[in-house]
């Protein structure tokens, strides 16, 4: 929720323009708008969703690669759950913020991916969070790999460990974009981009750092009726008018 909410007060401090009942009607808005696409866009399992991706392979003394992709279709009732079926084969199905797949010669339920969990669990080098279109997403570094909640992993989208058949012995294989239909809302680089977390500090920073003042420039806590001056952190001043 932190991004449009800071970027909303940002905007509404800087241009001054906008009723206090107004603002407050904003930032209500901003807020349910901002739950409800949060709530969306955590899901890693959607119907028609696409990870394009990478293996990599060696046979003898070469070695090689080879493109491919899977889809996900559903959801589809099974084993009493609300479950996605990818590319025709595999049962998964998501829930409290985890990602699990059926296996079907054990005929149980495998945890694929977490996004609980914290820095010090499975080796959880680092947790952070960045922006996903408009959407705050949790980012997990294993160090081994890199999970973005509602994307899936770097290494092998929404498995911890793709084992599917090469024509050689399997070494590895990366996530190299993702589509939701015709879209594409994630790319590999993406999983390596800069954490929020800088940014809202320093709207924080300047958010802080306004001062008001009454028309014989004196100091006060907050804005009185009348007429305000703001002085900005840039050293910019404008007139504030509040009824």
């Amino acid at each position: 929720m932190e991004p449009l909410l800071y970027k909303l007060l940002y905007l509404c401090k800087q241009k001054g323009k906008m009723k206090e009942k107004g603002i407050v009607f904003l930032l209500i808005a901003c807020i349910v708008q901002t739950i409800y696409a949060e709530d969306k866009g955590k899901y890693v399992l959607k119907d028609g969703r696409t990870w394009n991706y990478i293996m990599y392979y060696s046979s003898g003394e070469n070695n090689d690669t080879i493109y491919r992709s899977y889809t996900v279709e559903g959801p589809i009732e099974f084993d009493g759950k609300s479950c996605f079926r990818v590319s025709g084969g595999t049962m998964f199905y998501e829930e409290d913020n985890c990602v699990y797949s059926y296996v079907t010669g054990e005929k149980t339920w495998h945890k694929e991916l977490d996004f609980n969990m914290t820095v010090g669990m499975d080796n959880v080098l680092s947790v952070d969070s960045i922006l996903v279109g408009n959407q705050l997403r949790r980012r997990i570094n294993l160090g081994y790999d890199i999970w973005v909640e509602g994307i899936g992993g770097r290494k092998c989208g929404i498995v911890a460990n793709w084992t599917g058949p090469v024509p050689g012995s399997y070494r590895g294989s990366r996530v190299i974009s993702i589509y939701d239909g015709d879209e594409c809302i994630f790319r590999e680089e993406d999983f390596r981009k800069p954490a929020y977390t800088t940014e809202i500090k320093k709207v924080r920073s300047e958010l802080r750092e306004e001062s008001v003042y009454d028309l014989l420039g004196h100091p006060i806590s907050t804005t009185t009726k009348g007429i305000n001056i703001i002085r900005q952190s840039d050293g910019n001043t404008r007139k504030m008018i509040v009824k």
